[in-house]
């Protein structure tokens, strides 16, 4: 089975590497990597741009990835979150998101799937 995490990662650019270092206090010798391309399980990629289901605890989020890292190993995604307006009827299956315009960074793992969507 294929590991959730980065595909093809490569190591941060300085600017890019004092950025996360700084939002998640990691030190000097913590290793920063980061792709444009990330496994969220064993059989499924999200790149840069997409906009993604997230599940949390008691609900399920969407939001547009803006960057695949993975700090001392770790899987993380930085997220900037939408929140659910409307969601129409079962048979016709699609929602109506709001953007937050709050950036999250989440463990890889709790991205469900890529969306279809189409700006309103």
């Amino acid at each position: 089975m294929l590991e959730i995490g980065l595909v093809d990662g490569r190591p941060a650019p300085a600017k890019l590497r004092r950025t996360i270092a700084d939002a998640l206090a990691l030190v000097a010798t913590d290793i920063v990597r980061v792709s444009r391309t990330s496994r969220f399980n064993s059989f499924a990629t999200c790149k840069q741009n997409d906009v993604v289901l997230v599940k949390d605890a008691d609900a399920v989020y969407a939001g547009q990835v803006h960057l695949h890292f993975e700090a001392n190993g770790v899987p993380v995604s930085m997220i900037d979150m939408w929140e659910l307006h409307r969601y129409t009827d079962v048979n016709v299956g699609y929602a109506i998101w709001n953007k937050k315009g709050t950036i999250e960074f989440i463990d890889t793992a709790l991205i469900l799937d890529v969306m279809t969507y189409q700006l309103l």
